[in-house]
This record gives structure tokens, sequence and C-alpha cells, in this order.
């Protein structure tokens, strides 16, 4: 049984308790708890899982609290077997923004009714936006290419291990879904 789901003991017993070790994968999830699965296309995935491992600034955003933490939880999880040893904020306080100005790698979730994106991005210009409303992912510096040409790009997987990883995160995920429950459009339309 997951260790969430285990019953208290009674009064008087002794509790058994139960840490991971570093070699043992994150506990299942139930299906809906696939956070980032479920509203980032795969592409997406592998683009913020590629910021999280060479340890950018990541900012996850959204007008759902609930969905930023579901979505920073589930990409830690795919870092398996990997653990992020920085800045961990899955809902950032309106009163601690300042906090995202950190010069250090961080992971946190800022809620739109804190700013507006054009906010973020304009205030942030060297961390990964993820906008988990519209399935989009705005690069540090967008006019920094991803990839692993020339000086100053922000590295990502190499290509042979990007498509395995898009491939079987498709095989696990159903489509991205939008706050109305429909597939987001293309990347980049503003269907609004």
């Amino acid at each position: 049984a997951p260790a969430l789901a285990r019953r208290v003991p009674p009064p008087g017993a002794q509790p058994h308790l139960h840490a991971p070790g570093a070699a043992e994968p994150p506990a299942a999830r139930p299906a809906d708890d696939r956070g980032a699965l479920l509203v980032l296309d795969a592409e997406n995935v592998v683009q913020a899982m590629s910021f999280l491992l060479t340890e950018q600034r990541v900012v996850l955003y959204s007008e759902h609290k609930a969905r930023l933490a579901a979505a920073a939880e589930g990409l830690l999880g795919l870092l398996f077997p990997f653990c992020w040893q920085h800045i961990y904020i899955p809902v950032l306080p309106r009163k601690l923004l300042e906090y995202a100005q950190a010069p250090v790698p961080f992971l946190m979730g800022i809620d739109t009714n804190c700013l507006a994106r054009v906010e973020i991005v304009n205030a942030l210009p060297s961390s990964a936006v993820v906008d988990l409303d519209n399935n989009n992912v705005i690069s540090p510096m967008e006019d920094t290419p991803v990839g692993n040409q020339g000086d100053g790009a922000v590295p990502g997987l190499p290509a042979a291990i990007r498509k395995v990883v898009e491939r079987r995160l498709r095989a696990i995920a159903p489509p991205p879904r939008t706050l109305d429950g429909g597939e987001p459009s293309a990347a980049g339309d503003d269907a609004e």
C-alpha cells in the first residue's frame, strides 16, 4: 500500500515509519495526480525537465493553485532518480514575490492573481516560464536557443534521448487539457 494510505496505529502501539531510499522511485500516484502531464504536452514537459536538469530558474504559472502544486510535484517526480536540491516553492505567496528574483536555481509556482504573464516574463528574463493554463514554455531570454548548439545556448537533452522520453510520456499521459476540459490549441495560438 502507498505510504500515504497507511493507517494510524492504535494507542500504545509502535508506529512503523518508512522513508524511501535514494534508489526507490516516488510513490505511485493516481492518474489524475500526474500534474504536469495533464496540462502540458510531451515536448513542453521535456523542455521543463531540461531546465530543471540544467539547474535553471523555472517559474510555473497558472490561475489555479492546485494545478501549480500538482505540476511542480509531477515535474520533480519525473526527475527520478535525480533529486531537486534547490529552492522549491510550489505556490509562492504574493508577499514573497521578491524571492523570484533570487540569483539561484529554483522551481516556483506563481498564481495569475499575483502577476500577469507579461509582468513575469519582463521581471524574470533569466527564468523559464511554464504557462500551465496555455501549454506553453517560454525559455529564459526568449532569444536564447535551447539545445546543444552555440555559446550561450540553454543546454537541452540530446535529440535521441529527447525523442525517447517524449514518446514514453505520450504513451502514459492523455493529451493535455485546458481549463474548460478540452484540448489546448497549438502553441502560440491565441484562441481567446
